[in-house]
């Protein structure tokens, strides 16, 4: 039988490429775009993220872009502004859809995957 190699705290090394994926909900749905491109938007489908400002508490905000039709608005905040700090334009795929049979999307769960993390001492 091989010995099993224990992993801890102190022999720890992150992985080269560390990802890190955070499931965000999409606000302000946009109804005026949604009814020409919601019958397209499945499961692990792409949208783009373009940076569209800052709110009052200087968290980002973020227009969700899906074929160059708008779908809403997406806030990154509290601790997740560290991971998405030098945010301009990213990708995000879509993991979940709550819609009703017939009728335009209700709601959108997005994950946006950060591939550089900044390094806190």
């Amino acid at each position: 039988m091989k010995p099993i190699k224990m992993r801890t705290l102190a022999n720890w090394e992150p992985a080269p490429e560390m990802r890190f994926n955070t499931i965000v909900g999409l606000e302000e749905v946009s109804h005026h775009d949604m009814i020409y491109i919601y019958h397209h938007i499945k499961v692990g489908s792409e949208v783009q993220l373009e940076l569209a400002g800052e709110n009052i508490k200087g968290d980002k905000r973020c227009r969700v872009l899906f074929r160059d039709f708008i779908l809403g608005y997406v806030t990154i905040s509290g601790p997740l502004r560290i991971f998405y700090k030098d945010l301009s334009v990213c990708r995000a795929s879509v993991c979940h859809i709550h819609k009703k049979k017939f009728l335009p999307i209700n709601e959108i769960d997005l994950s946006i995957q950060a591939t550089k993390t900044r390094m806190v001492s």
